[in-house]
């Protein structure tokens, strides 16, 4: 499974757990990853929340990955936890700004999610499995408010009719099918 970690690119891992260093790094580092932050010994919960949210704050306003690494080391405020985190990879390895927001296909994503998880609701019978699924669709639900807009939402149904377009173009010489009635919506 790390092995396909990296298929296509070089991820950084920010493992912000207790005693994340070494298998486990070396594990990602054989796999492809790019670079590997981790922890020598338990880590409070206080000093990773503070630590991770200084790294990913500032990490692309520096060229180099390990200047973000060192920053974020020297404002942990916690003088005896600054030596906890380390940092596997090479000291010139940066971090690109993405060229473009992955907003909608993240939106899309999370729609396609709750339309089926909306379905598997309705149709599973078992208390225990209505419970745990009433708890996922509420959380998609709250990203969605959250985090996206109505545009979003917008390009979502456009999206869904070009596709439902298209599907009706193929399939002029079959029997007429219902997408919609199927469930099936595929966004690619």
């Amino acid at each position: 499974m790390f092995y396909s970690l990296a298929a296509n690119s070089y991820p950084i891992i920010f493992n912000n757990t207790c005693s994340s260093w070494y298998e486990i790094a070396v594990t990602f580092i054989a796999a492809g990853a790019r670079a590997y932050f981790g922890t020598v010994w338990a880590v409070d919960n206080l000093v990773a929340r503070e630590a991770a949210k200084d790294f990913y704050d500032n990490v692309l306003e520096h060229e180099y990955l390990i200047e973000a690494f060192y920053e974020m080391t020297q404002r942990i405020s916690s003088a005896s936890c600054r030596s906890i985190y380390f940092y596997w990879g090479l000291h010139f390895s940066k971090l690109h700004r993405p060229t473009q927001t992955p907003d909608q296909a993240v939106f899309n994503a999370l729609m396609g999610s709750f339309i089926e998880l909306r379905k598997e609701y309705q149709s599973v019978d078992d208390p225990n499995a209505k419970k745990h699924i009433q708890r996922i669709l509420r959380f998609v639900a709250y990203e969605l408010k959250t985090h996206f807009s109505d545009l979003n939402m917008e390009r979502f149904k456009i999206e869904i009719e070009k596709q439902l377009s298209t599907q009706d173009q193929t399939n002029d010489d079959e029997e007429p099918e219902d997408i919609r009635e199927r469930g099936v919506i595929d966004l690619e």
